[in-house]
């Protein structure tokens, strides 16, 4: 009798240490998993944070971007728009019409006087 209640008395001591184990180890899987949501939200913010201070800064220094445009007539405009839609505070576009032989100068020209 005295060996049956030891024995019972292990087994319910080794299922309370495997509950307890399983229990404590999913709040550590819960707290890593929030904690590396936080990590990655806060890299994302402290990264589009530091494009909004080069965005507003006036001391960023001055890119050129050369495009190059020989026979574009159709799609020189919006290329060059879209050159223009970036975000940069001292973006200056350089576009180089080589000898076109249509009408590539003349759609600048309209476009952007």
């Amino acid at each position: 009798m005295q060996l049956e209640t030891l024995r019972a008395l292990t087994a319910f001591s080794e299922n309370v240490a495997i509950i307890y184990f399983l229990m404590i180890n999913t709040f550590y899987l819960g707290l890593l998993v929030a904690a590396a949501r936080s990590l990655l939200l806060e890299k994302l913010k402290s990264k589009f944070e530091l494009q909004r201070e080069m965005n507003d800064s006036s001391i960023a220094p001055k890119v050129s971007v050369i495009a190059t445009a020989f026979n574009e007539e159709a799609g020189v405009v919006d290329s060059v728009n879209t050159i223009l839609a970036l975000s940069y505070p001292n973006l200056e576009v350089v576009v180089v019409n080589d000898g076109s032989t249509d009408r590539t100068l003349d759609s600048l020209i309209n476009a952007f006087d």
